[in-house]
């Protein structure tokens, strides 16, 4: 789905996974903005986002500065490796998290030259897991497959917040399945670049001048209550 405008107008759709990620044209506000707001990677549900999309758009943007807005808890580490590498290579990618960026998600996002998170948002990274069945032989190979990806992990977090390996495995290791960080968490690790902090309702001089009338009249009105009592 591609939004042109302001204002949404589908132009287009597809009921292939590979397409479901959904690109918007905010020229008006510096550049288009990529929105990974699903699983990393086609599901058996018919969702998901493909790295090859994510790739080609990227491709054809180059020299574009772009914004990637994540809400994911993950996916296929492979292709949310496709995805890190595919934004890291273009160099002018900002990755915004929006609501969660985990797993596989995190990996995608870690690629960007630039990571923000809102306030109130979460990052997490874990080992890599999967699902086996065979002889012990087959098993084996599969924890080395396993080893593969979270070296990949550990390669990609070291660069993206200068920590020591040793911290890095921490992390993934977790006391459970890993580690999930707040924004300022994050940012003190060093996965996020910046925290745009939750907006402050600002209250008006009318708004103040009528909550002020209301508690001034309640109180007018328990008084008048009190003496009724007496």
């Amino acid at each position: 789905m591609f939004n042109l405008s302001k204002t949404p107008k589908v132009i287009s759709t597809s009921s292939e996974a590979k397409q479901r990620v959904k690109v918007i044209d905010a020229s008006h506000s510096g550049g288009p903005e990529l929105m990974i707001m699903d699983d990393i990677g086609e599901n058996p549900f018919g969702g998901g986002i493909a790295a090859e999309t994510v790739k080609g758009f990227l491709s054809a943007n180059q020299g574009v500065e772009v914004v990637a807005r994540f809400n994911s808890l993950g996916g296929d580490a492979f292709e949310g490796l496709v995805m890190h590498n595919a934004i890291a290579e273009h160099g002018n990618v900002t990755a915004i998290i929006d609501g969660i960026a985990f797993s596989a998600a995190s990996i995608a996002a870690a690629g960007a030259n630039r990571l923000v998170m809102q306030e109130a948002s979460t990052f997490g990274i874990h080992r890599s897991w999967t699902g086996a069945a065979g002889n012990i032989h087959a098993l084996a190979a599969t924890i080395e497959w396993l080893d593969s990806v979270d070296e990949h992990q550990i390669s990609i977090f070291t660069a993206r917040t200068g920590r020591s390996r040793d911290e890095v495995v921490a992390w993934l290791e977790g006391t459970d399945d890993g580690t999930v960080f707040s924004a300022a968490e994050a940012l003190a690790a060093g996965f996020a670049d910046e925290v745009i902090p939750i907006k402050q309702r600002q209250a008006t001089e009318q708004q103040a001048a009528a909550t002020y009338a209301c508690h001034r009249n309640s109180a007018k009105m328990r008084q008048r209550i009190i003496k009724r009592g007496r």
